[in-house]
């Protein structure tokens, strides 16, 4: 139910009318919004819509909140965390505000409440590792090829045999995502329900991160991949401008990209991420790229494969979460990049061990072409 009140003020005044928006969500709180005229609030996302768009139909009611740690930003609006129970999308045109309240099970629906998504109607399976998965009819993946955090939701994906559409966003037009107001990848498509950023993508295809089935061990390490890991690879991928620009030869290959498309793509995207990559090393105190990089790929040896005297952090027998997330980010350097051959080369006393953990997960996530 919605209801939807005219602010006689704007908040710029002579700038932009306002309008205050209220609505009711299924299985308990209340939705929020404070838009200009000419827009509504998409129930699924807090997109900020223009009145004439429609909203697509779905069998799920989602409001998502993704932290600044589980997506690739690219430019626009950005969606951030306000705590446990409450999401907020904040763009240039408007404030939006979800409140809902979380439970394993949402009374009166036959849902699962995942986080802040609540899922009605699923299909579920059970992974090699044990866990529950959700097997969507359709899932379209918005990513950039060398994303990180793209690249760790394909492992999750892959290696739990979830079928899905990938489709590579150009970096400078972004006219794949022309038709969402969130901005940045990854973000998914899941029959029908818009999903942004890695964490809620993972989270909502899988019912036990709900839970407090997850053990404090795993808890540490995707904190880790998140806020740590994950931040030292621009500076390593685009540490230099010739390295920067030989990360962008993968444009060339992308079928959905004119020729000219391909050619500003891979030069002007280049020199913005070798930009960007300085801005990311100052603001995460990064010192030297390369010894960082090794001293996090040595510290998740020691910690997480030695201590634990396995063949997998999750145990001899399969990956979890936590393999599969470094696995995933580290992913988006493989390949003929300097990044990974310097990696390659690196000498210190568990070399082997890592390189025997690379090869046997490498087996188990099946990497789709």
């Amino acid at each position: 139910m919605r209801y939807t009140t005219a602010l006689s003020r704007s908040l710029w005044p002579g700038m932009f009318k306002y309008r205050l928006e209220f609505q009711t969500l299924a299985g308990g709180g209340v939705r929020f919004g404070c838009l200009k005229q000419n827009q509504r609030l998409d129930r699924r996302t807090l997109s900020m819509l223009p009145t004439n768009t429609p909203e697509r139909v779905s069998t799920a009611s989602a409001s998502t909140s993704s932290s600044s740690s589980s997506k690739c930003k690219a430019s626009g609006k950005t969606t951030k965390t306000l705590g446990a129970f409450a999401a907020a999308s904040v763009a240039a045109s408007g404030i939006g505000l979800s409140v809902a309240f979380s439970s394993a099970e949402v009374a009166g629906t036959g849902g699962i409440k995942v986080g802040d998504l609540t899922r009605r109607s699923f299909t579920t399976k059970t992974a090699r590792n044990g866990n529950k998965i959700i097997v969507p009819e359709k899932m379209i993946l918005y990513q950039y090829e060398v994303c990180p955090f793209c690249n760790k939701v394909k492992a999750f994906l892959e290696y739990n045999d979830i079928n899905y559409e990938r489709v590579e966003v150009n970096p400078l037009s972004k006219k794949e995502i022309a038709f969402s107001d969130y901005k940045m990848v990854p973000f998914a498509v899941i029959d029908g329900v818009q999903v942004n950023g890695s964490a809620d993508i993972i989270r909502y295809l899988s019912p036990n991160e709900n839970s407090k089935s997850r053990d404090e061990e795993e808890e540490k390490w995707t904190r880790w991949v998140d806020d740590h890991l994950v931040h030292l690879l621009p500076p390593n991928i685009y540490r230099t401008p010739s390295e920067s620009l030989q990360s962008f030869n993968y444009i060339t290959s992308q079928s959905n990209f004119t020729y000219w498309q391909k050619l500003s793509a891979r030069y002007a995207g280049a020199f913005i991420m070798f930009m960007v990559a300085k801005k990311t090393k100052t603001k995460y105190n990064v010192g030297d790229p390369r010894k960082d990089l090794y001293t996090a790929v040595e510290y998740w040896t020691q910690e997480g494969l030695k201590e634990r005297n396995a063949v997998f952090h999750g145990g001899n027998e399969e990956p979890d979460i936590s393999d599969l997330s470094v696995y995933g980010v580290l992913r988006s350097i493989e390949g003929s990049y300097d990044t990974w051959d310097d990696l390659r080369g690196h000498d210190w006393p568990d070399r082997e061990l890592f390189w025997s953990w690379w090869e046997n997960i490498s087996e188990k996530v099946k990497v789709s072409n």
